[in-house]
């Protein structure tokens, strides 16, 4: 597995099932862990970036976990060498101690803002809040149709497909991988749908020793990848695992290997091309064209009515940072940061 200073991924997903959040998987067995509360514009994300690049200056390799929704903004990080993390432990991605003291410690951000003024704020913060809510809710209904609808088209797909030869190849590909010491899945999301469209970060492809790049004109990622992802079980192989916005698999990675097993990034660079067209039964794609051309219009105008959503959700989301930025004393919330690196050793 090649070595980075940084590796970045997104600490939950907005999906057609709701907000999915990995933060037990993520910080499972760290043995420190600081928990952050406050409300947006308060400087959580900035306080984890501080203690990231103090970490960096060390040698050490640090986890950044994006925030789903703002791609621009950390909500969590990891320094596996010192066993500490550090998290945006508010909605929706809450998280509470579970043994306060011997291994969480909560930070308080509340204790650097200006209580009074936000009360004065509280309609307009209120406002914004529950509108940013709804907003979300109308975000899931939208992808819960999406999914419908994907489950539809990947139906009339599997009828299109030679299920027996995707398989063979899913099943060689991973032989030549060679087995491993254990089977274990990592959920390491690196896309995202959120305020600054779909993201994706190119953690996998910078860590691995060799890409293989998926070419999918017909939508067939997703069974190739699963078929895969069964094969590496089998071979008792850990794999990472990054989702799209249905809970389809988009992405894999293979530390053992090195290996990262993605449609993102420049296929003249690739390693090894899995182009999906040579499963497709092109008769019977024929008969399902029309059909499947329909699905596929769909799903893209329910994914332009998300992208609309998620506008309407960044203007009230910087309206409400700007109201508590205007509220803290960052100066002191500078200086607890300092004392926080100190004491984590950095």
């Amino acid at each position: 597995m090649a070595k980075t200073a940084r590796q970045a991924y997104f600490i939950g997903a907005n999906t057609a099932r709701g907000f999915v959040n990995y933060a037990d998987e993520i910080f499972s067995g760290i043995r420190k862990m600081y928990l952050i509360k406050g409300g947006p514009g308060t400087g959580k994300s900035t306080l984890m970036r501080q203690i990231a690049e103090a970490a960096e200056r060390q040698g050490l390799t640090v986890e950044c976990y994006h925030c789903s929704s703002d791609s621009t903004s950390l909500d969590g990080i990891v320094v596996r060498e010192l066993s500490v993390g550090i998290t945006d432990a508010t909605a929706p991605h809450v998280m509470e101690a579970r043994y306060p003291g011997a291994r969480e410690e909560l930070i308080d951000l509340g204790a650097f803002w200006d209580q009074r003024l936000l009360a004065e704020r509280y309609e307009r913060i209120k406002t914004l809040v529950d509108e940013k809510a709804g907003l979300f809710a109308s975000v899931y209904k939208y992808l819960g149709v999406g999914l419908v609808l994907r489950n539809e088209r990947e139906r009339m797909l599997a009828a299109c497909t030679d299920g027996e030869k995707l398989d063979k190849a899913a099943a060689r590909l991973i032989r030549q991988l060679g087995g491993g010491q254990g089977f274990c899945l990592l959920p390491r999301q690196v896309g995202a749908l959120g305020m600054n469209g779909r993201a994706t970060l190119g953690t996998y492809e910078e860590m691995a020793e060799r890409r293989f790049q998926i070419l999918d004109a017909r939508g067939l990622r997703g069974q190739l990848l699963d078929r895969i992802l069964h094969h590496a079980e089998r071979a008792g192989l850990t794999a990472m695992i990054s989702r799209d916005p249905m809970l389809g698999t988009e992405a894999l990675y293979f530390p053992e290997k090195g290996v990262a097993i993605t449609e993102t990034g420049d296929a003249d660079h690739a390693d090894k091309i899995l182009n999906t067209e040579r499963f497709v039964l092109r008769e019977k794609l024929n008969e399902q064209r029309r059909r499947l051309r329909f699905l596929t219009k769909l799903e893209g105008e329910l994914m332009t009515r998300v992208e609309d959503l998620f506008g309407e959700i960044k203007t009230r989301h910087f309206a409400l940072e700007g109201l508590y930025a205007d509220a803290m004393d960052f100066g002191k919330l500078n200086a607890m940061t300092e004392e926080l690196i100190g004491r984590i050793g950095l």
